[in-house]
């Protein structure tokens, strides 16, 4: 498995299937959540307006959050798992690959 070997990004390691994909994704950039943290993440076309009406409909609390590749709904499951549905926006998610690489970057290269 190769960072960004699918996705053109290297914050995240994509697993693909026939039915969906696993992702996994870099500890450094986890924003505040401890390592071996789990989360279930699904993509949507759909607008996340409609998703979160249908899940307050059931019964849920779901929260929209402006994320670093576009914007997600997050709400737990009855097992008290996070449930993440992503609204991906592929430029957006570039902007913040190119800035966690500028973070990465040293200002002084070692040996200098």
């Amino acid at each position: 498995m190769h960072p960004g070997e699918d996705n053109g990004l290297s914050v995240w390691s994509q697993l693909n299937a026939d039915a969906g994909a696993v992702g996994i994704h870099d500890a450094a950039v986890s924003k505040g959540r401890p390592p071996g943290t789990v989360e279930l993440g699904f993509a949507t076309d759909e607008s996340l307006e409609t998703v979160a009406a249908r899940l307050r409909a059931a019964g849920y609390t779901p929260e929209l959050v402006e994320e670093d590749f576009g914007r997600s709904l997050r709400s737990t499951d009855p097992d008290g798992v996070t449930i993440q549905i992503q609204e991906l926006d592929t430029e957006v998610m570039r902007r913040s690959e190119a800035a966690l690489q500028d973070q990465r970057t040293p200002a002084h290269p070692p040996g200098r």
